[in-house]
């Protein structure tokens, strides 16, 4: 089979172990590079150069869509006038590749144009990546969304199932990462300056279209330090319960794909914010807890939204998410991982994307609007919403292990681990059950018009 990789930095070195396999199995291995510090050494490898000014121009109308989740123009003040040159570049990669099937992730630019490719050619893309639950788990996400492809059928016990959900709404089951007691502090951290020198190196030799300069990084460091002074200051004066009915939202984390791509209409958390203020009555709180590794999310207008409204009630960064959870009567969020812990605890949910588990219980829902929140705190109210049950719980749980694999695909030089023997291989078995013929039944991709 004629596979097709997407160059992420380093996480092209991971996918690098896999696809090894994969050849020595007889498939045929392709990759496009956009960053050239960060090309495999095998395979056949299209490396795309680095345009001239003359390469640029306005971006074409159907290209457009793409810069609504692209973190250098949301974030680090780019453009978008190199889309048409790296279109035309993969264009043509897939003309000469005509891959069967394309493994990549869905953050950056060049992997979203190959992404909207794929889509035109009928041509499946899936994206890797890491189960928030159960633990040591994958799933391949389809295109830029979160719906999952095929997976290992595996199920749980009954009994199983619901000690799993326990823990995660006690948050006594962290996420598993992979270290490598071998591996000194000095060399983490010289691995990481290479790293880093890797990444400064590229942007001098042209790369700038996922990376920002340094002296735009170091503005936004600075002013995300202030902002989150700003936000403690914010968090101190803060009462503690105001509001007899209190929806906790905890902010999202950006950029980050989960919400620049899969929750790109409720991109900007103010303004978000803004709208469930409007749509809910003076007795009810928004308790906003910020991530604890908080980043660009931290807005001005997001702080002056907060300085301005008594009903957001600012929680510190080293707040407890047991502690935000119990004192809230509902739980409101795009796409965090707080919506997993809300379902297994039986928190009511309201989720802003749409997710399997938005189906299981009439407690926790998919909304298409903001609008819609104050019919749902009404029906909570007056007691019409019946509670998750314990074999909702099990449920929610069987379907993640069905459609997930065991591995851990994390970033080898962030999580050496990884790189391990066992790790390898067991990502490596996930991927040769993807790559087997469609089974009777399975529809599969067709092209489609894009705008």
């Amino acid at each position: 089979m004629r596979i097709l990789f997407v160059e992420n930095r380093q996480q092209t070195r991971f996918w690098e172990m896999v696809a090894r396999r994969l050849e020595q199995d007889g498939h045929q291995i392709y990759w496009i590079v956009q960053n050239l510090g960060f090309a495999p050494t095998m395979g056949k490898i299209f490396k795309i150069p680095y345009p001239a000014n003359s390469d640029l121009r306005d971006c074409p109308a159907e290209l457009q869509p793409i810069e609504a989740g692209d973190r250098n123009i949301l974030h680090f003040g780019g453009d978008s006038r190199h889309y048409a040159y790296y279109d035309g570049h993969i264009r043509k990669v897939f003309d000469e590749v005509m891959p069967e099937i394309c493994f990549g992730e869905t953050t950056l630019f060049h992997e979203s144009l190959c992404v909207r490719t794929c889509r035109l050619r009928g041509i499946l893309y899936l994206q890797p990546h890491v189960a928030r639950y159960p633990v040591g788990r994958f799933q391949f996400f389809q295109y830029d969304t979160q719906e999952p492809y095929r997976g290992s059928g595996e199920t749980l016990s009954d009994a199983d199932a619901l000690e799993m959900a326990n823990a995660i709404a006690g948050r006594t089951l962290k996420l598993m990462y992979l270290g490598n007691p071998e591996q000194s502090r000095l060399r983490v951290l010289l691995t990481n300056g290479i790293e880093s020198a890797k990444v400064l190196v590229g942007r001098v030799r042209g790369e700038r279209y996922n990376t920002p300069g340094l002296l735009r990084k170091l503005r936004l460091d600075r002013q995300l330090a202030k902002n989150r002074v700003a936000w403690e200051r914010l968090a101190a004066a803060a009462p503690r319960e105001p509001f007899a009915f209190n929806i906790l939202y905890p902010m999202q984390m950006q950029p980050e794909a989960n919400l620049d791509i899969w929750g790109q209409p409720y991109r900007k958390q103010a303004e978000l914010l803004r709208r469930v203020l409007q749509h809910t009555d003076s007795g009810t709180g928004i308790m906003v807890k910020p991530n604890p590794h908080s980043k660009y999310e931290l807005t001005q207008e997001l702080l002056d939204l907060l300085a301005s409204s008594p009903r957001l009630v600012v929680l510190p960064h080293a707040s407890s998410m047991n502690d935000a959870m119990e004192r809230a009567a509902m739980v409101l969020t795009v796409t965090g991982t707080v919506a997993y812990e809300a379902f297994c605890s039986g928190k009511p949910l309201v989720n802003l994307v749409n997710s399997f588990f938005c189906h299981i219980s009439e407690c926790c829902v998919f909304i298409p609007g903001i609008s819609h929140i104050s019919g749902f705190i009404s029906r909570l109210k007056a007691g019409m919403l019946a509670p998750v049950t314990a074999a909702q719980k099990c449920e929610f749980l069987q379907h993640i292990t069905r459609t997930s694999y065991v591995g851990d695909i994390s970033n080898p030089v962030q999580v050496p681990g990884v790189a391990s023997e066992s790790n390898v291989s067991a990502v490596y078995r996930a991927f040769v059950d993807i790559l087997k013929p469609a089974p009777a039944g399975e529809i599969s991709p067709a092209p489609i018009e894009l705008g």
